[in-house]
C-alpha cells in the first residue's frame, strides 16, 4: 500500500493554497492555521489528559500569533525602509542636480570673468 506522501503531487504540500503579500498576510495565514488545529484536537485519538491536551494546543496557538505579530511588525518596518530609500534617493537625485546647476554656473562666471584676462603660453615659445 502506497503512503499518502507518496502519491500526492509534489506541489500539493509545498504551495500554499492562498498567499496575500500585505502586511497583514501572517494573520490571514495565523487565522489559517487554528482551524486546522482545532480540528486536530477534535479528532485526535485519546491517550494524554484533556488537562495536557489543552495546553500542548494552547502553546502551538500562542508561539503561531508570536510569529504573526512579528513578522507583521517586520514586514511594516521593511515598508518603512524602502519608502524612507525611495525618498532618499529622490532627495539625492536632486541634490545632484543642483549641484550640477551650480557647477556649470560657476564655470559660465570663470569662463566669463577669468576667461578673458588670462594668456595661455606654450612651452618653448615667448
Amino acid at each position: 500500500m502506497k503512503s499518502l506522501v507518496s502519491t500526492a503531487p509534489p506541489t500539493a504540500c509545498a504551495h500554499p493554497i492562498l498567499w496575500v503579500p500585505a502586511v497583514n498576510s501572517a494573520f490571514y495565514t495565523s487565522f489559517g492555521l487554528m482551524i486546522p488545529m482545532g480540528i486536530g484536537f477534535l479528532t485526535s485519538p485519546a491517550g494524554a489528559t484533556l488537562e495536557v491536551a489543552v495546553s500542548n494546543r494552547l502553546a502551538g496557538v500562542i508561539v503561531i500569533w508570536l510569529a504573526a505579530i512579528l513578522l507583521r511588525h517586520n514586514m511594516r518596518l521593511i515598508k518603512e525602509r524602502d519608502r524612507a530609500v525611495t525618498r532618499l534617493q529622490a532627495s539625492g537625485a536632486a541634490a545632484e542636480r543642483a549641484g550640477d546647476a551650480r557647477r556649470s554656473g560657476l564655470s559660465d562666471w570663470m569662463q566669463r570673468v577669468v576667461g578673458s584676462s588670462v594668456r595661455f603660453t606654450t612651452r618653448g615659445s615667448s
